[in-house]
Parts: C-alpha cells; sequence; structure tokens
C-alpha cells in the first residue's frame, strides 16, 4: 500500500468512495427503542438516518470538487498542489485510511460520543471531543483521525448546521436546520457495533443494525458484508456459525476490515481458536492446534483436502533458529523427515458450505472435543 502522488489520485478514491454513501435505505426499516431517544420515533430515526446519508454523500462529492476548501491540499516549494497529508490507495478503504475518505463519518461519531442530546442540538464536551481530535480517544478499533479539523468544522456552515464559537477544549453547541438529524447521529453513536464498524457497517449506513438493541449481539447475517456476499459463501457463513454453536461455541469475535471482508474468531482456550477470514469469493481458515501431529484414523475421517492440510502443516518449517524442542526427526504416517510436534496453524481456504462438518471436526479435534 503506497500513499497517493497526485491530488487527482487523491480525488478519484474520494469520488469512488462516495459510492458508498448511496446505497439505498428503506422509507421504513425496525428501529429498537434504545434508539429513540430525544423524542425521536421510529418514523422520525428512519427519515433522518436517510437524511444523515444524503448530507453526508454531498460532502463527500464536494470535497471531490474542491479539496483545497476542506484543507485537503497543500503546496510543495515549487507551488505543485499535493496531498496536505498522506493517503493511502490500494485497499484504501481500512484502517487507518477511513479518516481520510470519510472524514465527516469520523466527525460526526466523535461529536455525537462526545456529546449529549437536548431538544435536537448536541452540547458537545470540548474536553472530551478534543481528546478525539488529538488521538487519545480512537473512534472504535480506528485510531487515525483527520488533521484537518477545523476546517471540517468551519465547513458545516454550508450544510445547514450552525455551530456556535469553536474553540479547541472548550464546550461548544451543534445545530442543525434538517429536523432530527442531529438527534440521529447522536443515536447512532450508542450502539458499540457502531464504533466497531467505522470501516464497514457505519460508513455505508447500513440500516438493519438499528433493528437490535444497544446490547444486543448482531447476527452475521444483518451486516453489511454478508449482503454482499455471492450465495455460496453466505450459506458458507451461516452454517459455519450456527454448526461451531452447537458444537459449543457459541459466540465469536467479529473484526470487520472493510467493506468486502473481515474475521470471525471462535476461541475456546487461547491459543486455541479457529479463525474465519472471510471475504466475497471465498473463505480461508486457520485452526490454531496443539499440535499437527493427529493419528491416521482422525485423517481418514477428513475430507482429501482437510487431510492435506493437517499433514502440511506437521512438517518442520525451520521457524526458529538453533535447537528448536518442538523438531524432530523421524517418521510420521510412513513417511521420514523433519516434523513439528508444537503448536500449528492448519490453514485452508474453501467456497463452499459442505466443507463445514470438516472444519468443525478439525476443530473439535484441535480442541481436545469429543468428535
Amino acid at each position: 500500500m503506497s500513499n497517493f502522488k497526485t491530488v487527482e489520485e487523491m480525488k478519484n478514491a474520494i469520488k469512488e468512495y462516495a459510492g458508498y454513501f448511496t446505497i439505498e435505505i428503506p422509507a421504513e426499516f425496525a428501529v429498537h427503542r434504545d434508539y429513540c431517544i430525544d423524542g425521536l420515533t421510529e418514523q422520525s430515526f428512519c427519515e433522518g438516518f436517510r437524511a444523515y446519508q444524503a448530507i453526508v454523500r454531498l460532502m463527500q462529492c464536494d470535497m471531490y470538487e474542491q479539496p483545497e476548501k476542506f484543507g485537503l491540499i497543500t503546496y510543495d516549494k515549487k507551488g505543485i498542489a499535493k496531498p496536505a497529508y498522506p493517503f493511502a490507495y490500494g485497499n484504501y478503504c481500512t484502517g487507518k485510511t477511513m479518516a481520510a475518505f470519510s472524514q465527516y463519518i469520523w466527525l460526526f461519531l466523535a461529536l455525537g460520543q462526545a456529546a449529549e442530546v437536548q431538544g435536537g442540538r448536541l452540547l458537545v464536551n470540548g474536553k472530551v471531543f478534543a481528546d478525539f481530535c488529538d488521538g487519545v480517544k480512537s473512534i472504535g478499533k480506528n485510531d487515525s483521525k483527520p488533521k484537518n479539523i477545523d476546517q471540517l468544522i468551519e465547513r458545516l456552515i454550508d450544510y445547514g448546521f450552525v455551530v456556535s464559537e469553536y474553540v479547541k477544549n472548550r464546550d461548544f453547541i451543534l445545530e442543525s436546520e434538517t429536523p432530527n438529524l442531529l438527534s440521529v447521529i447522536k443515536a447512532t453513536t450508542l450502539s458499540p457495533y457502531a464504533r466497531l464498524s467505522m470501516t464497514s457497517d457505519y460508513p455505508t449506513f447500513n440500516w438493519r443494525m438499528y433493528q437490535y438493541g444497544i446490547n444486543d449481539k448482531l447476527p452475521f447475517e444483518a451486516t453489511y458484508i454478508y449482503q454482499q456476499m455471492p450465495d455460496n459463501i453466505q450459506k458458507l457463513s451461516s452454517r459455519l456459525i450456527s454448526e461451531m454453536a452447537q458444537a459449543g461455541w457459541k459466540s465469536f469475535i467479529f473484526f470487520p476490515r472493510d467493506m468486502e471482508s473481515g474475521r470471525l474468531t471462535f476461541s475456546t482456550k487461547p491459543p486455541l481458536t479457529v479463525e474465519y477470514y472471510y471475504g466475497l469469493s471465498d473463505g480461508w481458515f486457520l485452526i490454531r492446534a496443539k499440535t499437527a501431529l493427529v493419528p491416521k484414523e482422525f485423517l481418514d475421517s477428513l475430507s482429501e483436502k482437510f487431510s492435506k492440510a493437517w499433514i502440511a502443516s506437521a512438517k518442520c518449517t525451520g521457524c526458529r533458529k538453533g535447537e528448536c524442542p518442538d523438531r524432530f526427526k523421524g517418521e510420521y504416517l510412513g513417511n521420514s523427515g523433519v516434523f513439528c510436534k508444537g503448536q500449528k496453524k492448519i490453514g485452508i481456504s474453501t467456497n463452499t458450505h459442505e466443507d463445514v462438518p470438516y472444519i468443525i471436526a478439525s476443530a473439535k479435534y484441535a480442541a481436545g472435543k469429543t468428535i
């Protein structure tokens, strides 16, 4: 991943990212009562949520048209325009680059978390907001921040907002001429998942997430990425979650990476875990086991693909220099070689739900469960 070298590269990426703010939101959708704050009803939340998306989309398009107004352009010693601060491109919708491409998403999340809402106005705690701006606090998993906070706030007046005098570290008030907008923005920040999904569901305005309460676990089937998956990957994901639960792994940790990929971690006693790296074309699994040296009877119960993955993981890869207590020369399954008896990661990819029973069997064996 590299930094943008020209303003045109930066602008094209900003424009492309604006496409995520065009995803259709239904006129009506289910809203949990936890989000009906400051007098909001289900209907007014829906209306305010659609207005939120429309304003962010307009802001994003304006950043493309006039990046200098938003503090995105500077000039070198020769007077040549360049991006004001590093933007990464490649898979640019992830991690630390999110603050660059969805700066107002970042800003509204920070404002919402730093404020109380009262009568449709945000009463912003200046010290808490400054902590976000200085990087003392992070927006969920995303620890980056825009460097042009002052310009972003200054430009809010172009979109129907009224900002009382903004001075860093001092409390201020944010108002909007759009009914219910700021109440909805505050409400959306109440969900821990909104902050966790800074790289996925929140910037895509995934309305499905608000039918679940603040303390409810969001089903994977309700995430944005799941809606984009082809049918076979949806079946793989749903069957995996269901059958892992039946096998004893009733919960998982969700790590969204971007709009097209992420990881689910099913954990027993660390480091024994099953990690499912999902995407739009296939799934990659890492099963962490105490050892990959397993009996032939177990390997015979697996498909050929899974059996080969276990056998390959048993080989010594020279991961340590010098003497390694887990390394040994000998025979395993009738083959001579150098093997490893230590903790191993068994990696395998699949795009079909028919492989789930073998994933479950491998996970059970790795965790010492009865097959």
